[in-house]
């Protein structure tokens, strides 16, 4: 074993792979909105009230732009996911962002979910996004010195 080797802990490594998952996870519902938004805006069908019951096309207008976004967070969080695996600090710094933003959109959904309208499988999910983000932040925050400078690694090769 290596000394890079022994200096690379599993729960680093546990949040890059979780950086990954999540990513990739948050992608497919992107492109699932994206999707289902797309065809329920150009297939109307033969329903008079289409256009009211979708705000004149406004609601899957907004599907889309809402699963753009979940699309670039995705994005963002497999490329967060690569660097933390390579210890890049940017990928670090990413990750942490990322990170911050799952527990800013997490815990309202989690509160708000006490109302008793949410589904098991919507409350399992929030949980699963506010478990993801506060073990990324505890991890990354505190095992910061496995990150070697953008300079440095580049200088290695």
């Amino acid at each position: 074993m290596t000394t890079a080797d022994t200096n690379r802990s599993r729960a680093v490594t546990a949040a890059g792979y979780g950086t990954l998952l999540w990513g990739a996870w948050n992608a497919v519902l992107g492109v699932t909105a994206i999707y289902n938004g797309i065809a329920w805006l150009t297939h109307p069908g033969d329903d008079a009230w289409w256009p009211v019951a979708t705000l004149f096309g406004v609601l899957p207008v907004i599907v889309i732009v809402i699963g753009v976004a979940f699309v670039l967070y995705g994005v963002l969080s497999v490329i967060a996911g690569i660097g933390v695996l390579r210890r890049k600090r940017w990928g670090r710094i990413l990750a942490l962002i990322l990170a911050c933003l799952a527990v800013l959109t997490g815990a309202p959904a989690l509160f708000l979910s006490f109302d008793g309208s949410v589904t098991a499988s919507d409350l399992a999910l929030v949980v699963t996004q506010l478990v993801y983000a506060v073990f990324a932040l505890v991890v990354l925050a505190t095992r910061g010195g496995e990150f070697k400078p953008s300079h440095e690694n580049s200088a290695r090769g």
